[in-house]
């Protein structure tokens, strides 16, 4: 995580260097791009892979509240990150922002420097090739069943988010003829509902059990996502933006109540493998997602491309349904 934040630093501080200097290409920003999410992704792997050793091993309620604390924070940085963004280019310059980003991840290199818990040795790795590595990561996916429910909901979850935000705006700027205050106002309900559901993941997980939860929650939004379709016609925008915010309520929720599932049925030793794996099924769902629907739009246009997203998410309920998960606590694997 240390090596990846410093890499990051570099990275997005060469940028604003580059362009004082007047050497700022599109080549070199396409490698930036490229580099820093290669990092991301290897950040959030092993910070995933790192917080049931922070937390102790056997301790899923101490689990489920870090994954909560954590997704409170994350779900706060999507909705303040981009208006602070805003506020300070129009405060100074974008190259001034790079900057403060840059420095960002230099502050968080030192924070993590600073954790005093030791990271237990790792005395039962036997080192292989990485294609054996990720044949095993794939095949514990396969085999565990609440994994692999995990898995379908995750994709079929971020399928349907990413083409409904590609498709949504389309649909209420140009056939709904919508302001840009009411589309922010529309989509800022959405991330009220991501923070709600982190913030509710482990008060409802203790209620109702963490699979019910689960359960209860798929279940819930897909009335609320086949309302999306019909916004203007014949839903008014007032019943559509709860809805939304509903729907990426899942999003926050399932950051921390299915993170704390994954972490606690895996063990240590394949950790690391098991979410790098579901990381390439999710993000490869959030490019289907919207490429799917980008065509449906291309074709049909963009009300049809939201029924095909919001009907995925329709269904994110059915592989946990049948899966042993609906009965599970994660007091136990």
């Amino acid at each position: 995580m240390i090596a990846m934040d410093l890499t990051r630093f570099v990275l997005i501080g060469s940028v604003p260097i580059a362009a004082a200097a007047s050497a700022l290409t599109m080549t070199q920003l396409w490698v930036v791009v490229f580099l820093n999410g290669v990092a991301t992704v290897f950040f959030d792997v092993a910070m995933q892979s790192h917080l049931p050793d922070l937390v102790g091993d056997g301790h899923a309620g101490r689990l489920v509240a870090a994954n909560g604390r954590l997704g409170i924070v994350d779900q706060m940085a999507l909705i303040g990150g981009p208006a602070l963004a805003g506020w300070l280019v129009g405060l100074s310059t974008a190259a001034a922002v790079l900057v403060a980003t840059a420095l960002g991840y230099l502050w968080s290199a030192l924070w993590i420097r600073r954790i005093e818990r030791s990271e237990p040795r790792r005395v039962d790795v036997v080192r292989r090739s990485l294609a054996a590595e990720v044949r095993e990561g794939l095949s514990f996916v396969r085999r565990n069943h609440t994994l692999r429910a995990i898995a379908v909901a995750g994709a079929l979850v971020n399928f349907a988010t990413a083409g409904t935000v590609a498709m949504l705006p389309l649909l209420l700027v140009q056939e709904l003829h919508w302001s840009e205050s009411q589309l922010g106002l529309f989509l800022g309900a959405g991330g009220v509902g991501g923070l709600l559901g982190a913030l509710c993941g482990q008060r409802l997980s203790t209620v109702l059990g963490a699979g019910r939860s689960v359960l209860a929650i798929g279940l819930a939004i897909a009335p609320a996502s086949l309302v999306l379709p019909l916004v203007g016609q014949p839903v008014p925008g007032l019943v559509a933006a709860p809805a939304w915010a509903l729907v990426i309520f899942k999003v926050g929720f399932d950051s921390v109540v299915l993170m704390s599932f994954r972490q606690h049925v895996t063990p240590s030793r394949l950790l690391g493998r098991v979410n790098g794996t579901l990381r390439v099924m999710f993000s490869g769902a959030l490019t289907l997602g919207a490429a799917m629907t980008s065509v449906v739009g291309h074709y049909a246009g963009p009300r049809a491309a939201t029924w095909v997203a919001c009907a995925a998410l329709a269904l994110v309920w059915v592989p946990i349904l049948r899966s042993p998960m609906r009965q599970q606590t994660l007091g136990a694997s």
